[in-house]
């Protein structure tokens, strides 16, 4: 199994770390003991499950360092594929269709959530990840964490927040991946969401509960908390579903509820560019939602996708 790891040398001096950011060390060091300042709060979202989702947005100061660490650090790392969420990976790309796939051939699937999975993140595993994963030096890895984490967590919008949220279980995920693999589970986490599956007809109750106990404890040891409500264990012999697409047929496919939702905003597209016209802003943007969700359907239906898509063609904006 491929591991974790970051394939270069350590960075031993703040002006080693402002060289390889190309971003002059007092400008680095400014913005990170003032950090505070360049986070605003966003308006709390509703969760389809309860509660409310805190993102913050970033100034552009802070955005342009987030930027260089992640295209300079976080883009290097050699991530193991069961890391399939927010991963920049060309020949292997981490998109929600592709994990999907990777458990679409099971028998049975167990899905696992966490809580507030960024805000649970506490700044010293960062410290602790920047030190023990990457060896930078202390002064490295505590400039690093201030300009990468704000009021002593991970705040979730932040460029470099799902890296972190990937590389914190740096040191406990493959082991666990490992002992997991032993008792026929396949493991893959995509940012917060875990799921586990079988290609086995039939698994022990005992392993069963182990797995998830193993799961717990890799996360209580961080400090992060399951969302138990969330938790389900699907099998073939009901609708298993991964990043809410079906996979009972051995392949990711989108519900027909999903589907007959993008078949009636295309209609009542074509009913708006008759009614209306095709050349205001509301069209455009009405025009550029519909199509980007056809092109989704187009991943996973290619027939219904492509007929939508020509559909799309004779009502273009003006």
């Amino acid at each position: 199994m491929e591991r974790l790891a970051y394939p270069h040398s350590p960075l031993s001096s703040i002006r080693a770390l402002s060289g390889l950011l190309q971003i002059p060390e007092k400008f680095l060091i400014d913005i990170a003991t003032n950090r505070d300042k360049y986070y605003k709060q966003n308006k709390p979202q509703p969760k389809s499950g309860g509660g409310v989702r805190i993102t913050y947005r970033l100034d552009e100061k802070l955005k342009f360092i987030q930027r260089r660490i992640k295209s300079n650090i976080f883009n290097l790392v050699t991530y193991p594929n069961y890391l399939q969420g927010s991963i920049k990976d060309t020949s292997n790309p981490r998109t929600y269709d592709r994990d999907a796939a990777i458990h679409a051939t099971s028998h049975f699937i167990i899905s696992e959530d966490v809580s507030d999975f960024f805000h649970s993140i506490d700044e010293k595993y960062v410290m602790d990840m920047w030190k023990y994963l990457f060896h930078f030096s202390v002064d490295v890895s505590e400039l690093l964490t201030r300009l990468t984490t704000y009021k002593g967590y991970v705040p979730q919008g932040g460029v470099t927040s799902s890296y972190l949220a990937n590389l914190v279980l740096w040191d406990i995920e493959t082991e666990l991946v490992i002992e997991l693999n032993r008792i026929g589970l396949t493991y893959t986490r995509y940012v917060d969401d875990i799921t586990l599956s079988a290609r086995i007809n039939w698994l022990s109750q005992s392993n069963l509960e182990k797995a998830i106990k193993l799961i717990y404890v890799m996360l209580a040891k961080k400090g992060i908390r399951p969302n138990r409500k969330k938790h389900k264990i699907m099998s073939k012999s009901v609708r298993m579903t991964v990043h809410k697409l079906t996979i009972n047929s051995g392949r990711p496919t989108m519900d027909k509820k999903r589907r007959n939702k993008i078949r009636l905003e295309v209609f009542n597209l074509k009913k708006f560019a008759n009614a209306c016209g095709r050349k205001s802003d509301e069209y455009q943007s009405q025009f550029n939602s519909v199509t980007g969700k056809v092109r989704e359907l187009l991943k996973f239906h290619p027939s219904q996708g492509e007929k939508y898509l020509d559909q799309l063609l004779l009502i273009r904006p003006k």
